[in-house]
């Protein structure tokens, strides 16, 4: 994030639970939520669920940017892998921007059955 600062775990713990709230009230997921903290302020999921990052002293995010990034969020339906900049594809984490579509988890199935399928063909000796 741009001109980082430090603020309290405590801090961030208490913008979590808003923002799983106002979440809600919306009908997203709090996993979103979590799943923005785990890209932007890099909470790993157990640290998340434990909420042991809210005795932090010291964490490296600026709230009131995380928040500009939530509220367009629950405002304008951005997508969370559009907030984060980044999503997790197959084995990779892609770059992703409003520029480029976000790759669904379906495209993952589809390579699957494509790897079967020339195996199968390759087994069978239709290529050669």
């Amino acid at each position: 994030m741009i001109n980082q600062q430090l603020t309290s775990g405590i801090a961030l713990w208490k913008w979590r639970n808003s923002a799983i709230t106002t979440g809600l009230d919306k009908g997203i997921s709090p996993r979103e939520v979590d799943w923005l903290l785990q890209e932007l302020a890099g909470v790993d999921k157990l640290t998340l669920r434990l909420e042991s990052f809210k005795d932090y002293q010291e964490m490296t995010i600026v709230l009131a940017e995380l928040d500009n990034l939530w509220q367009k969020r629950l405002q304008q339906r951005v997508p969370i892998q559009y907030l984060a900049g980044r999503t997790p594809w197959r084995n990779f984490t892609l770059a992703v921007s409003d520029a480029v579509l976000i790759p669904r988890p379906e495209t993952e199935i589809l390579i699957d059955l494509v790897i079967e399928s020339a195996n199968q063909d390759l087994q069978s000796g239709i290529l050669s």
